[in-house]
């Protein structure tokens, strides 16, 4: 028997939640699908949302428009269960009911939604995710008396780790100096700052971090490591490296969030001569493709692109990474992040992994990267037994290329029987898509940044390749005079002007060469 009127709303809300549990997992069950299916496709999540009976809220300013936000009234509490959780208390303005909004239907925690009132769950896209969580955490707490204890540092890691996945950050950053220690994320390339923390917290932390590598903490030494764990209900993992400097230390973490779905060349922001380009590249029967470009600059996420291209063609794909990016279930991955530590008779290098690919019958290679002579040279004899390979360079334009395979040792011929293709690109920050402006100072039809709450008022959101590209006829690998179709600096830049990506100032600075400051 119920004792009070809480009860009894806690028993309609646990069979509320219930039948919402059965109605996912049949719907599941009917559409032949996994959760990681849905999760995967964010269309076809929408879809299904709709499809069953769920509001699915797209952008922000639908959000505004149509609820009101409850959190800022919550206790402390339950503010910090709606931070862990991604979870949302609303408003609908229309009817005033109140209504519970979340990202994952099929990961609820119903021990948790069930300490708030709520009518109906409603759903958030990833963009309206990011905004408000990006709002509401936009600085980290590491107060002094919060405690240097394990559980506490623990928490400590969890928030960052937790934080950066959520606000999509490429790198985390956490460094000392005399004074403090401070965290920030590398976010759309861009430095965005996260807090300060006492010096005795931040060195807790480093060994925590030590330890979660499987490796011994170090003052002087150089740490480098893999963490793996589960963030936001996603196995994640983490590369690490700390260096150390007498007192102080920088810890850096690489972010992968593993299985995602690869997207699409347009969706990447390649327009359509960009995409005709890189598609040609996937037509060769052998030969050897170089993705070239600074740190950061989504070299990784195009060669991922290509490479599903060919997988829909039915080729065998085998692929050596340092450590594996994305998990992909179509093709077989080498990991060779395991041996990192491994001692001189254990070493296991990208030379050695191209050794033992080519005895597992490939159609298609991808070494992730290309440093070493030995590596080089292997690449070269792969492409020359009728495979196609794909491989990254550091190198600031397509005519560097060249010069930097022959100082790797390889000759001028090998060059030009079996390169292909470069792709030098770099990513700057696109104009917000919520709120840009056509620029009426602008005679050619540019576009302004404005300011909103999707953008945090920047005017920017995510980012567009700039990319030079060069498809060389076969024969004349890295001849410039002999290209199948060329796309210069000057090119991209202008393409993504007129597409209305990148501002006329921007397009101005990328074609002098200058860093771009927003």
């Amino acid at each position: 028997m119920l004792k009070n009127k809480n009860d009894f709303f806690k028993n309609i809300k646990r069979k509320y939640l219930l039948i919402e549990k059965r109605k996912t997992q049949r719907a599941i069950a009917t559409e032949n699908l996994t959760e990681e299916d849905y999760l995967a496709d964010e269309e076809k999540y929408k879809e299904f949302a709709k499809k069953y009976g769920y509001t699915y809220i797209e952008s922000i300013k639908e959000l505004h428009n149509n609820y009101k936000n409850n959190s800022s009234s919550l206790p402390l509490n339950k503010k910090r269960l709606c931070n862990e959780h991604y979870m949302v208390p609303l408003t609908e303005i229309k009817t005033n009911t109140k209504v519970i909004a979340i990202r994952d239907i099929f990961n609820i925690d119903y021990g948790v939604i069930n300490n708030f009132y709520f009518s109906k769950i409603i759903i958030f896209s990833p963009v309206v995710m990011e905004a408000l969580f990006g709002e509401l955490d936009e600085k980290l707490s590491f107060e002094e008396d919060y405690g240097e204890n394990d559980e506490a540092i623990e928490e400590h890691i969890n928030n960052i780790l937790e934080q950066a996945v959520l606000v999509n950050a490429s790198d985390i950053h956490i460094e000392t100096n005399e004074k403090m220690g401070t965290v920030w994320f590398r976010v759309d390339g861009q430095k965005k700052d996260k807090g300060n923390m006492p010096i005795k917290i931040a060195n807790v932390i480093k060994r925590k971090l030590a330890i979660m590598a499987n490796k011994e903490d170090s003052e002087t030494a150089t740490i480098n490591g893999i963490i793996q764990e589960e963030v936001a209900k996603r196995m994640c993992a983490f590369r690490l490296c700390i260096m150390n400097s007498q007192e102080s230390f920088s810890a850096v973490l690489r972010v992968s969030t593993g299985k995602v779905k690869t997207k699409a060349l347009k969706e990447l922001g390649y327009g359509e001569r960009s995409q005709k380009a890189l598609q040609d590249m996937t037509k060769f029967y052998n030969g050897l493709i170089l993705i070239t470009g600074q740190v950061g600059s989504g070299k990784t996420m195009l060669m991922y692109t290509l490479l599903d291209m060919l997988n829909k063609k039915g080729l065998n794909i085998i692929t050596a990474e340092d450590p594996v990016e994305q998990q992909k279930e179509e093709y077989f991955q080498k990991d060779l992040s395991q041996f990192a530590d491994a001692t001189e008779d254990y070493k296991y290098s990208f030379a050695d992994a191209i050794v033992d690919m080519l005895r597992q019958d490939p159609d298609v290679i991808l070494i992730g990267e290309t440093r070493e002579p030995e590596t080089a040279r292997q690449s070269i004899i792969a492409s020359n037994t009728g495979h196609l390979v794909f491989t990254t360079m550091h190198t600031n334009s397509v005519e560097a290329s060249t010069p930097r395979l022959k100082m790797l040792g390889i000759n001028e011929g090998d060059i030009t029987d079996n390169l292909r293709g470069v792709v030098s690109q770099r990513l700057v920050e696109s104009l917000c898509a919520d709120c840009k402006e056509k620029d009426e100072d602008d005679k050619n039809g540019g576009y302004k940044k404005v300011g909103c709450v999707s953008c945090e008022g920047k005017g920017y959101k995510g980012r567009v390749p700039i990319t030079e590209i060069a498809v060389f006829k076969i024969g004349f690998g890295g001849d410039m005079n002999n290209t199948i179709d060329y796309i210069s600096l000057d090119d991209s830049a202008n393409l993504q002007y007129e597409a209305g990506f990148i501002t006329k100032e921007d397009c101005a600075s990328i074609k002098a060469g200058e860093y771009i400051e927003h």
